[in-house]
């Protein structure tokens, strides 16, 4: 849960990111990547680069070009644009606070923050600039084949608390990616996300398309009713990082969640923002999503017909699944006694993954969104009521990447 009118970066938090609770700006921190082998799990994954803005091939990816030269293959920099393999057999993570003494069996490079901490403290980021920048756009289908699907994601980091070890995911719904081998994305960066220009984008900034092979880096939720996944992207983050740029992207991560004050306050109706990529719409020349404005249409917390799903009044359409929801109270929000204060308070509660619609028959009916990038002929109405998965079964995956997490968070 987040109640600030502005985030400040003038003091360190668990990875080097935000002081308030929540917030992590994924670029402004001090990493370690571990390529890891035994006792890490094996991971067998696959990316690929290729540049869409103007490419600085060289200059951007010529430091982490010699990451691994023996068993695993990664980003090599060279003269052209074309797309850039990387394969990796070995489970990748972040790690902060610097140099750490060497792992067995473990390759260790350190990605430092470019930007001292008196440039950071002069930083200040609004919510609604972080949520927004908090998604992605992605495609999804087979290898060398054009996408079938498209949906929404959007970037949440799992902490292990002891060892600091951190895995980047993009989370979005099971359906998106049913039945694809790989996932199309574009990601931005910049020598520094905190010189704008009057658009209010980083000057200078790059777009690079990355492709992430799923096999291997996909976690699905373990209750099949559960329509959520997380793909892994923390070798795509963690190259654009160590080249010495700062990614543009925000991401979340459990401390979102409302505390257990804010879940005994919460109401019935609950303004909320929404941001994703309806119909695939996106604003492609600053890579950006579409935000939107709802409510709550039932508790939030509540159960809705017996399963993990509540109703929010808020148009959802092909890819809109994925999309997550906030709460959301500004320019006032409200204190746990009832009282208001200026500022913006914003919570995770929950992810999109399906619409309630009316058939011609006239009976009601919760489906997947879909997904398909085809026309599909339409012989239902929209109520323009969306269905969200409540917002921590996502902690379930934490567990999948860090077993135990939850015990050692002391939850």
């Amino acid at each position: 849960m987040l109640c600030s009118p502005a985030f400040n970066f003038s003091s360190g938090y668990p990875l080097g990111f935000l002081p308030c609770a929540g917030l992590r700006l994924g670029v402004l921190c001090r990493f370690q990547a571990f390529l890891a082998t035994s006792p890490c799990a094996a991971s067998a994954s696959s990316y690929h680069f290729a540049s869409i803005a103007p490419p600085p091939w060289r200059s951007a990816f010529s430091q982490c070009a010699p990451v691994v030269n023996s068993v695993v293959s990664v980003l090599a920099s060279g003269s052209n644009c074309a797309v850039k393999p990387t394969r990796l057999r070995r489970a990748a993570y972040f790690r902060s606070l610097g140099v750490a003494e060497s792992h067995r069996g473990c390759r260790r490079h350190t990605i430092r923050n470019p930007m001292t901490r008196e440039q950071m403290s002069k930083v200040k980021v609004p919510i609604e600039h972080a949520v927004a920048r908090s998604t992605v756009r992605l495609l999804a289908g087979k290898i060398g084949a054009p996408a079938s699907t498209t949906g929404t994601g959007f970037f949440y980091q799992v902490t292990e608390p002891t060892s600091n070890l951190a895995k980047m995911l993009i989370i979005t719904n099971k359906h998106v990616v049913k039945g694809a081998e790989q996932i199309d994305f574009v990601l931005s960066y910049a020598d520094s996300v905190s010189v704008l220009n009057e658009q209010h984008q980083p000057v200078g900034r790059q777009d690079l398309a990355v492709s992430v092979i799923l096999q291997g880096n996909i976690y699905n939720h373990p209750d099949p009713e559960i329509d959520l996944c997380g793909i892994d992207v923390t070798i795509p983050a963690g190259r654009i990082l160590q080249s010495g740029k700062q990614l543009r992207f925000m991401s979340i991560d459990s401390s979102w969640l409302p505390s257990e004050i804010d879940r005994r306050n919460m109401r019935d109706i609950e303004q909320v923002l929404v941001v994703g990529y309806p119909k695939g719409l996106w604003d492609e020349f600053n890579n950006m999503p579409i935000s939107r404005v709802g409510t709550t249409a039932t508790h939030p917390l509540a159960r809705y017909k017996g399963k993990t799903n509540f109703l929010i009044d808020v148009s959802a359409f092909g890819g809109s699944s994925g999309s997550p929801v906030f709460t959301y109270e500004a320019p006032l929000f409200r204190q746990p006694d009832g009282n208001y204060s200026p500022g913006t308070k914003v919570q995770f509660i929950g992810v999109i993954w399906g619409v309630v619609e009316a058939e011609t028959s006239g009976q009601l009916r919760i489906v997947d969104i879909p997904s398909a990038l085809a026309p599909v002929p339409v012989l239902s109405t929209s109520l323009n009521l969306a269905t969200a998965l409540h917002g921590d079964a996502i902690l379930a995956i934490d567990e999948l990447i860090f077993p135990g997490i939850t015990k050692a968070r002391g939850k």
